[in-house]
């Protein structure tokens, strides 16, 4: 603890620590992710491994929550996830494999949404729901209705986290 408290003095500093320490990760998954041949499966594979990654991590949650809390801009540590995430949807929407009207911010929205769907005899219950989430990502038939509604703002994704774990308020 010692150690922790000499390079970290104020919790804050801690907390966006953390919190770049799992943006890097998550960057680094999204730009495996780009190596992959076929944008479709790329696109999914990296959804469920950051669900992956906050279902084994809870405590990633808690340090989104912090950020907010300490006055962080969410956005600010995103700028190099963002563009790599950006250039993966466009793939899949080049690919036509992806609704034309899905943003990275969905992505992150619903990978936050999923991650909470867990019960002590089923912890992995989320990925019943990532199929039919894939299914709502994948590119609509002809004459089907666009999404309502804006996608969320980086904000708005803190306020659903917040939605799904109140402590963190």
């Amino acid at each position: 603890m010692g150690t922790v408290y000499r390079r970290f003095p104020e919790r804050a500093e801690l907390v966006q620590a953390l919190f770049q320490s799992q943006m890097d990760e998550i960057t680094a998954v999204v730009e495996d992710a780009a190596q992959r041949p076929d944008a479709w499966s790329a696109l999914c594979w990296f959804i469920e491994q950051i669900i992956q990654m906050q279902t084994s991590d809870r405590g990633f949650k808690e340090v989104l929550g912090g950020m907010a809390q300490y006055g962080y801009g969410v956005d600010a540590n995103q700028d190099c996830l963002t563009p790599a995430l950006t250039a993966l949807l466009d793939r899949a929407k080049r690919d036509g494999a992806l609704r034309e009207d899905i943003e990275p911010a969905d992505i992150g929205a619903l990978a936050l949404v999923l991650s909470s769907l867990s019960t002590t005899s089923q912890p992995e219950l989320w990925r019943r729901y990532f199929g039919v989430v894939l299914d709502g990502l994948a590119r609509p038939a002809e004459g089907a209705d666009p999404l309502p509604l804006a996608p969320p703002t980086d904000e708005e994704v803190v306020d659903i986290l917040h939605g799904l774990n109140p402590g963190l308020r």
